[in-house]
């Protein structure tokens, strides 16, 4: 507090007789005497006080007759943010972050350290497709796997498996037998009238199949009538090589000079594609041993067996037949016409007795035609 010396007025103030104030301040009050007779009272101007970007509260309270008090106090903790600078409607941070599938937003920790984890679900990633290249579409990985003949995919489960084709890897063959012993008679009048009719069809009625079910568009079967009995033929499919093979087993009577097993096609250029011939002079028997009862009487017969085969090409739509074939001079002594008999076998002693031991039927042997694919027409072992 200061105070102004009351001397400083006696001498404007002595012809009237008035007593000099005794002049107390303090604070932002202040007092100039400099100026004779004059006491100057300086007091400041009232303060502003503003908030420009509205961040701060201002309250004004009167206190006093002559005093303001301003109140700038803050909210000490303030956990609220923007999106953005001009975002009307502050919040928490975990409100302001908002994710969409399969990204996952979580908050953490709140009590001590607390974070806002964000993370990818893999379990909510949708997008299924892969792409071939970066310039390609995305695609499921089945539709982007192409393959050829040969070649195969497929689903396994959740696998996609790739290995080769088994029908262009298993090889086509197809066989056919004798249904039953077959039995055929021929009866001779002359020579004359019967040398051109001395060829029989084999009655190969049961059907072997033994892969061909893989490609029957390769190898398969056709069924034919004759006028002995229906057989069936191995029909080819493809133009390409095959291997053709024949066994015959028969028994034979006395008098047969010539006999051939033949296996014959419906090509116009190769007719025969196998022959087995088994023949003597003329006028002499094959069946020596034999004699012209055999057929009554097994015991004497004569056992011959044929067996042939080839390498060939065929053309598609070939029909192969198993053919038998005497000659016409059925003789015995003294210089008699007698009849043609044979006995072809689909299994070799069948159901006889050897050595006390019974020989039950076999199905795969005895009389048959078998034809198996080799390669294609460029000798190409695989057709793709």
């Amino acid at each position: 507090m200061n105070q102004i010396d009351n001397n400083c007025c006696s001498s404007c103030y002595s012809n009237k007789g008035c007593e000099c104030p005794n002049i107390v301040w303090s604070g932002q009050i202040d007092i100039s005497s400099i100026n004779e007779n004059e006491i100057n009272i300086f007091a400041p101007e009232n303060p502003t006080i503003t908030s420009t970007d509205w961040t701060v509260q201002i309250t004004e309270t009167l206190n006093s007759p002559w005093g303001i008090n301003y109140d700038l106090s803050v909210e000490w903790q303030d956990n609220k943010v923007g999106a953005c600078i001009t975002d009307p409607n502050p919040s928490s941070l975990d409100n302001k972050i908002f994710v969409n599938s399969p990204l996952t937003k979580s908050v953490q920790d709140c009590a001590s350290d607390g974070k806002i984890v964000l993370w990818i679900n893999t379990a909510l990633l949708a997008d299924e497709k892969v792409k071939v290249a970066s310039w390609c579409s995305s695609v499921y990985l089945e539709n982007a796997i192409l393959w050829v003949d040969g070649i195969r995919t497929y689903k396994d489960a959740c696998t996609m498996k790739i290995d080769v084709d088994p029908a262009y890897f298993v090889k086509p063959m197809a066989k056919v037998m004798l249904s039953a012993d077959t039995e055929i008679i021929k009866t001779h009048g002359t020579m004359d009238s019967t040398q051109d009719s001395w060829w029989f069809f084999l009655p190969t009625n049961v059907t072997i199949d033994n892969n061909t079910s893989w490609r029957t568009d390769w190898i398969t079967y056709k069924n034919t009538t004759t006028t002995l009995w229906t057989l069936k033929s191995i029909e080819i499919k493809k133009s390409w090589y095959y291997r053709v093979s024949f066994n015959a087993n028969a028994d034979i009577n006395f008098g047969i000079s010539a006999m051939r097993t033949i296996v014959w096609s419906s090509m116009p250029w190769k007719t025969i594609v196998l022959d087995d011939k088994i023949w003597t002079t003329d006028w002499y028997a094959i069946a020596s041993n034999a004699t012209a009862n055999a057929r009554f009487d097994i015991g004497r017969a004569e056992q011959v067996s044929f067996s042939r085969s080839w390498i060939t090409f065929l053309e598609a739509g070939t029909l192969l037949f198993l053919w038998w074939r005497i000659a016409p001079h059925v003789i015995t002594w003294p210089w008699s016409w007698i009849n043609a008999w044979a006995l072809y076998r689909r299994a070799w002693l069948a159901e006889w007795t050897l050595s006390n031991w019974v020989q039950t039927e076999n199905s795969e042997a005895g009389t048959e035609l078998t034809v198996e694919w080799v390669c294609d027409e460029n000798w190409w072992l695989l057709y793709i």
